[in-house]
Formats: structure tokens, sequence, C-alpha cells
């Protein structure tokens, strides 16, 4: 609303016009901790479309964090059936994508960790969780998809996968698939459906970045 009734402002010239005084429905103060309880109260109900908007990833990552302690009594709790999560690159073999939102309706109890060693650089830790994930589709209804999730940003400040993750990601496919030769169709198929090279990535997604949020709306 105060986004088109500036643009419109601009359009016709007419900048005395412009008037963006909040009123008592639509824009008041909150201080940080304010809003992050009342995220943390939203998500313990049946939650309504709400969500904490900031500059930065590093303080996405303090915020999301927050809200958690709040959640499961633990600011490092491990992945919990009801978190939210964010994800954070598009991804064709589950069809969500950049910036879409799902819940976590299961998970497995355990990690799977895998130390990835390359040549001339520190090895690299990814990290992979089996779950389903829930979410509502444009048309209204709640899907549910089987997937395995990368957490390796669940509590990273970075923005994405380093190159270094991403890279191991591909060495970690060739080992398990050394007979395959890269370039032929076999290859092809094999890494396309392959889901521990095709993981969901994600983030919590409590608090996100103005660049993730765009797009998207909330009634909070």
């Amino acid at each position: 609303e105060r986004a088109t009734a500036l643009r419109d402002c601009i359009e016709a010239k007419r900048y005395d016009a412009i008037n963006l005084r909040p009123d008592r429905y639509s824009i008041h103060a909150s201080n940080i901790l304010e809003s992050i309880n009342r995220i943390a109260d939203n998500y313990r109900g049946i939650p309504e479309p709400m969500v904490l908007i900031t500059y930065s990833n590093a303080t996405a990552l303090k915020l999301n964090r927050a809200v958690r302690g709040l959640l499961w009594g633990d600011e490092q709790a491990d992945l919990q059936k009801r978190d939210l999560l964010l994800v954070n690159r598009n991804n064709g073999r589950y069809g969500l994508f950049n910036g879409d939102l799902v819940w976590v309706l299961e998970t497995d109890t355990v990690t799977q960790r895998h130390m990835i060693y390359m040549r001339g650089v520190p090895p690299v830790e990814l990290i992979f969780r089996k779950a389903i994930v829930g979410y509502r589709s444009k048309d209204g209804n709640n899907q549910r998809i089987e997937c395995v999730l990368l957490q390796n940003l669940l509590n990273s400040p970075e923005r994405a996968l380093t190159i270094l993750e991403q890279r191991a990601l591909l060495v970690y496919f060739h080992q398990r698939h050394e007979k395959i030769r890269p370039g032929t169709d076999a290859y092809d198929a094999a890494i396309s459906c392959d889901p521990w090279f095709n993981p969901l990535q994600v983030k919590y997604g409590y608090a996100l970045t103005c660049h993730k949020a765009q797009g998207a709306e909330w009634d909070t």
C-alpha cells in the first residue's frame, strides 16, 4: 500500500502528496526483543504469515537462533519437527524454488555426516538429513515431500554454499559413482536424479534478508 502510493506520486510528479506517516493499523515501532517474542509466540500455535526482515545473512542467523531459543529452549537446538525452513536454491528434483518456505513434518533423528577430502584444500564436511517437509501450493493444497536436506547453511552466516562445499558435493557424487564416465548419458541421468547431489539447501525461515523476502507476502 505504501509502496503503491509512493510510486503513484512519483509517476504523477505530485511530490507534495506523499504521506508515509504510519497509522496504528499498518506500521508501529517495535524493538528487537518484542519482535522476536512475537514471532516465537506466533509459531508456537497455529501460525499466521509473519516474518522478521533484516539486512544481512549474519543478522538473520542471529535472529533465527533467538527465535528458536524461545521455541525449543536452546538456540543451538537440532532441527525440530515444525521448524520453518527457507529454500535457499532452486531445486527441480523437488519442485521448490529459492525463497520458498516449508515446514518440517517429519525428520530423521540423526544426521548423515560425510567428510570429503580434496587435493590441496582443507576437508569439507557435508551434513545431510532425511526429512518430510510440507508447504501450501499455489492452488491452496497442502503438499508433502520426502527429501534429503543439506544442513550446511542452517547455522552459517553465508548467503550460499561456498565454492568448496559445492565442489565437495560433486566429489561425493563421483565417489559413489566411480564406474560412470562423465559426459555419458548414464552420468547425466545419475547426476540429475541423485538426492545427495541435489539435496534441498535450506536455512531457517523465521528471519530473512530483504533480498530473500522479495516478492513474498506476510500479514505481519
